[in-house]
């Protein structure tokens, strides 16, 4: 066994100075309470004195407590960073949803119905408008300029100035042999400012004497390029007013008939309000694909039939889960949600779509629209088309519609004669297909 090494010092009454072979440590106190200081920390003791029964609790040293601190540190800095990454992914999850939100309530810009009086101003032939600029006239003073330039430029390259610069060469000779005799070692600065004065002189001699041979040429290629410059812009007028002519007997035409089927759908003839209608539906802007057919009943009446999206293509079955580490966990969506988000967005189609149809045709008062989905037929693995709403939508519900605020499926059980089932988890229950389409 090893051998050990305690002893204890009495300093003062209740405190005492304890050696060891590790360490020293202070006793403070006496028997029944008493507190013990060491460099492994602070030890407190409670007894009752000849019963042998104490209770001892200690505190970490220094070292300890820096060591937790830094332990809790590192964890305040992992819980930082999860909270960070859980608010990014509950704002992409954000992102996600208004994304989806935005989708399914697109048909709310749809539901603005033009009242039947407004046709009345478009049997009236607009004037013609050419959408072409007509030529702009030649910018003479440009092209002169850039005329008489070139004409000088070629002039000086026939006419070098080489005999010119001999003499200035032989000047500046010239000029520094004699500054040699006279100043010394400033001769080739002498030479040198004597030849650059002596080329300068020269070439405005040059430039003298050419001037009246750049003048002449000037003129008589200016005289030829401005008469084809306004030669090609008579041209370019005459064959822009050729074309505004034809365009305008082209828009005349297009206006006549224009006004002529105008009049026809403000008559109510079948076939024309059919056409309208049929170009009205297919201007509409739906995020996901929906398909029509048009039946014309009458002059104020026009029945449609819907192929809706399926709710699998409208209303995605899982959605984003935030754990608490932050990470992003794919979930089902409540059934009943994801039901009435779907039946919502069917009876927005059908409004927007009755909207639209009565736009096209003032004579309608009434539009007809079934809706149909594919759903799976019960105990098999065929499809089937599954009319889930028919409804008469008159012209005078849309006189005072607040579209943010509407409430779909409300606004199309006010209606009397409408055929939508909701089941008890906003399910839409198939119904019976319509007369029409029987």
């Amino acid at each position: 066994m090893g051998f050990r090494f305690r002893r204890s010092v009495k300093l003062m009454p209740g405190v005492r100075m304890n050696f060891s072979t590790r360490s020293a440590s202070l006793s403070l106190g006496g028997p029944g309470a008493t507190v013990n200081l060491s460099s492994r920390g602070t030890r407190a003791t409670l007894g009752l004195p000849g019963t042998g029964f104490s209770y001892t609790s200690s505190a970490s040293s220094s070292a300890g407590a820096r060591r937790r601190s830094a332990q809790q540190i590192a964890a305040e800095h992992r819980r930082f960073a999860q909270q960070q990454q859980r608010v990014a992914a509950l704002a992409h999850i954000e992102r996600i949803e208004a994304e989806l939100e935005e989708t399914l309530n697109a048909w709310r810009s749809e539901l603005n119905v033009c009242a039947p009086s407004t046709f009345g101003a478009m049997l009236t032939v607009q004037p013609f408008v050419n959408p072409e600029a007509a030529p702009s006239a030649p910018d003479f003073l440009s092209a002169e300029k850039t005329c008489r330039a070139n004409a000088a430029a070629a002039v000086q390259r026939a006419h070098p100035m080489k005999g010119y610069r001999r003499a200035a060469w032989l000047i500046g000779f010239l000029a520094g042999s004699l500054a040699l005799l006279v100043v010394g070692p400033f001769a080739l600065l002498v030479s040198a400012v004597g030849s650059v004065v002596a080329q300068s002189m020269a070439k405005r001699r040059w430039l003298r004497e050419l001037e009246p041979l750049c003048l002449e040429r000037g003129n008589r290629e200016w005289t030829t390029a401005r008469t084809g410059l306004q030669a090609d812009f008579e041209k370019a007028s005459d064959a822009f007013a050729e074309r505004s002519r034809w365009a305008e007997r082209e828009w005349q035409g297009q206006e006549r008939a224009r006004v002529e089927n105008v009049r026809r759908l403000i008559s109510g003839e079948p076939e024309v309000v059919e056409a309208s209608v049929s170009a009205v539906l297919q201007e509409l802007d739906f995020p996901f694909e929906t398909e029509c057919e048009i039946l014309v009943d009458d002059e104020d009446h026009v029945m449609i039939d819907v192929d809706l999206p399926e709710i699998e293509d409208a209303v995605p079955e899982m959605q984003y889960k935030v754990l608490k580490n932050g990470s992003l966990k794919q979930t089902k969506r409540k059934v009943s949600e994801r039901n009435r988000a779907y039946a919502e967005l069917v009876c927005g189609i059908t409004l927007a779509i009755a909207a639209a149809s009565l736009s096209a045709g003032p004579t309608l008062t009434h539009v007809t629209v079934a809706g149909r989905t594919q759903r799976q037929k019960q105990n098999a693995k065929d499809i089937e088309d599954v009319y889930v709403i028919e409804v008469k939508v008159p012209r005078e519900i849309f006189a005072k519609l607040n579209a943010p605020e509407l409430d779909p499926i409300e606004l199309i059980d006010q209606i009397p004669s409408s055929r939508m089932q909701l089941s008890a988890n906003h399910s839409l229950k198939k119904i019976s297909a319509p007369s029409w389409r029987r």
